[in-house]
């Protein structure tokens, strides 16, 4: 969903400023309870860097085990786990930051460093629990705070709570990273439910909806000042996307269907500002397949036509404005092919012209009946506009 794609995006920036995230990082590693022993153990950090990189040093590979403490073969107070995975992101080449602070590194660059700290009660785990990530393998690590978890009785319960990052800026004097709440969303027993949300770096809401079941379901508004419209909304059944509406700055809809895959699937409907429909098309997967029909901005018919994979196919009608048939060509391959019949606005039939198998001529009217031009065609090719 759009919400792990925005969370992977803030993270990006947030990742290469640890001066900042060492300093997020002190809160959440209290020593865990003196009442009982540490527990150090292999962490599955350990096994994957290991496998990737080969013999480690051994400083890191204690660095990167995970630790608690506990008591009757149970977990108990505050634990750190590690984890890592692949990251495609990640710098593939010796790093040198800006001159705040700099520093080189040889790691490979390949693999993103997860560390998560919290409290277990009794082996389950309970309250706030803090994520971090580093795409480094050696200190300084940089750990930076990326997400909160809310757990009850070892389940997520509560708001969940991720985190972005504004990169420094010297004009504006901002030295460090400036941490904001990047998105929130409610579990009950591990399952998203109740209302999402998604802002931006000035705390506005970008995305709103709400989650059923840990599927999104109804209508989800997004708001981007980068778009043309400046939002758009999607409507969910059951997490799945059944319709995308755009909007004019004015409020009133520019366009609404169905994307798949970021492609216009089924019937696609366009309006003008005033809200009047100027255009519906079939496609199927992002290639315009069946009727499409195209209007006047008065919402009357302007023109009728039919595609096949992508390409004008059959007949293709043009209406006056008083909705009475123009003219009709036989289409092949998105080319005039036949001249099929011509009209004037009372109904009269006009000189079509010639063309037939795509050789020939065509005649165009205006809406008072005049000729206005004639073209003239080979093989479906336009040789000649003759304006009259």
């Amino acid at each position: 969903m759009l919400y792990h794609r925005v969370f992977v995006v803030a993270i990006g920036l947030l990742l290469t400023f640890p001066t900042f995230s060492q300093r997020t990082e002190s809160v959440a590693t209290a020593p865990a309870a003196k009442h009982s022993a540490i527990d150090v153990r292999d962490s599955l950090a350990q096994t994957l860097l290991t496998e990737a990189f080969g013999t480690l040093q051994p400083g890191i590979m204690t660095l990167l085990a995970d630790s608690g403490a506990s008591k009757n073969r149970q977990k108990t107070g505050r634990w750190n786990h590690y984890h890592c995975q692949p990251c495609s992101t990640c710098p593939a080449t010796p790093l040198r930051y800006d001159s705040l602070v700099q520093w080189s590194t040889h790691d490979p660059g390949s693999v993103l460093l997860l560390k998560e700290t919290g409290l277990y009660q009794e082996g389950k785990r309970e309250g706030v629990w803090h994520q971090y990530e580093s795409y480094r393998i050696s200190p300084p690590f940089g750990w930076s705070l990326v997400r909160e978890v809310m757990y009850r009785d070892d389940k997520q319960n509560g708001w969940q709570i991720t985190y972005g990052y504004v990169p420094p800026d010297s004009v504006l004097g901002l030295l460090t990273p400036r941490q904001y709440i990047s998105g929130k969303r409610y579990l009950e027993n591990d399952i998203a439910r109740g209302p999402m949300f998604e802002f931006n770096e000035s705390g506005d809401t970008v995305v709103l909806g709400q989650l059923v079941n840990g599927h999104e379901q109804g209508m989800f508004h997004y708001r981007y000042d980068t778009m043309a419209t400046g939002r758009f909304d999607r409507v969910y059944e059951n997490g799945r996307q059944i319709e995308t509406i755009y909007y004019h700055r004015n409020g009133n809809v520019a366009s609404r269907g169905l994307f798949i895959d970021h492609n216009p699937h089924g019937i696609f409907r366009s309006y003008n500002e005033g809200g009047m429909l100027v255009l519906e098309q079939t496609y199927k997967a992002g290639i315009l397949d069946g009727p499409s029909h195209y209007f006047y901005e008065d919402g009357k018919r302007m023109m009728s036509e039919t595609f096949v994979n992508g390409e004008s196919n059959g007949r293709r009608v043009r209406y006056h404005r008083n909705g009475q048939i123009s003219d009709e060509v036989a289409m092949h391959d998105n080319k005039p092919w036949t001249a099929l019949s011509c009209f004037d606005p009372q109904g009269k039939e006009k000189r079509k012209g010639t063309l037939k198998n795509g050789t020939g001529s065509l005649k165009l009217y205006n809406d008072a009946g005049q000729l206005v031009a004639i073209e003239f065609y080979q093989e479906g090719d336009l040789l000649e506009t003759q304006q009259r």
